[in-house]
């Protein structure tokens, strides 16, 4: 049962606040905050850390009710950028090298909760979603994908893992995209509150 899944302590602290405490100037950010439409409650954070530290930072999302970012990016900085499209599509024709890389795509359902039924529609209309596999199988893909454009001990970060004994629950985000990382030497930082980081070697 999920209820009895590991939920580790720091419960409040999802992968966002997690990667802000760990950047110390060494992004790509894949799906953007949902809890209110444009707020950019995500994002703009670590636009704004990104400056602090001048890194470049992309943000990338499905859905053009998050358009108003591309205008609150450039404020914080004219060269960081919002682009409306897949995220698995951008990273097919980026070619730069990615230092940190944040994935909080489609959400799944899990430990007693679901995404709202506005929600779903949002997804299926915009990206196909048919459920938690459409879920883990982007996670996948992308972290596939960012493997090929991170550097040597570059970061990358995936939001809403749960796991008990080492094995990571059905309702994970990264249930595909773990196992990948972590067979290719992927070591982990720290998790917490499902949020996973890693370091690539």
């Amino acid at each position: 049962m999920d209820e009895n899944w590991d939920i580790p302590l720091g419960w409040e602290m999802h992968g966002d606040a997690l990667l802000l405490k760990h950047l110390q100037g060494r992004i790509f950010q894949k799906g953007t905050s949902w809890v209110e439409i444009g707020s950019g409650s995500s994002t703009l954070p670590l636009a704004q850390k990104s400056k602090e530290l001048e890194l470049n930072f992309v943000s990338v999302d499905l859905s053009s009710e998050y358009i108003s970012l591309r205008q609150k990016l450039a404020e914080i900085d004219p060269n960081f950028k919002f682009m409306m499209l897949k995220g698995e599509d951008f990273l097919r024709s980026y070619t730069d090298p990615i230092s940190i890389a944040y994935l909080d795509g489609y959400d799944t359902a899990q430990l007693g909760w679901a995404p709202p039924l506005d929600m779903q529609s949002r997804y299926k209309s915009i990206g196909g979603w048919a459920g938690n596999e459409s879920s883990w199988q982007m996670h996948e893909t992308c972290a596939k994908l960012v493997d090929k454009l991170l550097v040597s001990g570059g970061l990358i970060c995936i939001d809403d893992n749960w796991r008990k004994d080492g094995a990571w629950s059905y309702r994970s985000k990264g249930r595909l995209a773990l196992p990948y990382l972590i067979s290719n030497g992927y070591k982990e930082v720290q998790y917490v509150h499902g949020a996973i980081l890693l370091e690539k070697p």
